[in-house]
């Protein structure tokens, strides 16, 4: 069940790439991080830190090949300028927000016909099956996402 208010309280974003990296959308799109409670000595190896209420939730979800959705906590975070809602993201950035989207792929990684490379994405792969402990599927390329 989702807390409306919780959601209603989130800051919204739209991130566009603006370098020459693209976003790859997996069959798990929408990935809910916690920056701040996996860092925060507190909270660190703790369950439960991915809440739509818990201080420091980020959700991200990419839409097209240059544009991705992200709600976050203002509370903790900030993203671009306050009176802005269009934020341009660097080469990093989109190459951080992929790796979060194989991280959290079941099965399939999507990348437009020019987006990354196939190196690219195995790189992203890689990532993934290093950061997962526990049971890994394993993860198919595609090029159907466009």
């Amino acid at each position: 069940v989702i807390s409306i208010p919780a959601i209603l309280d989130l800051h919204l974003k739209l991130l566009v790439s603006k370098g020459n990296v693209e976003f790859v959308i997996s069959d798990g799109p929408v990935v809910r991080c916690n920056q701040f409670a996996e860092f925060h000595t507190r909270f660190c190896g703790q369950g439960g830190t991915r809440g739509f209420a818990v201080k420091g939730i980020q959700i991200f979800m990419p839409i097209s090949p240059v544009l991705c959705l992200v709600l976050y906590d203002g509370g903790t975070y900030s993203c671009g300028s306050p009176n802005r809602f269009v934020v341009y993201t660097s080469k990093r950035d989109c190459i951080l927000l992929n790796s979060l989207q194989a991280l959290h792929a079941d099965e399939f990684i999507y990348k437009s016909p020019t987006g990354p490379k196939i190196d690219e994405l195995r790189r992203y792969v890689k990532f993934r099956e290093q950061q997962l402990t526990s049971f890994v599927h394993n993860v198919e390329l595609s090029e159907e996402y466009s």
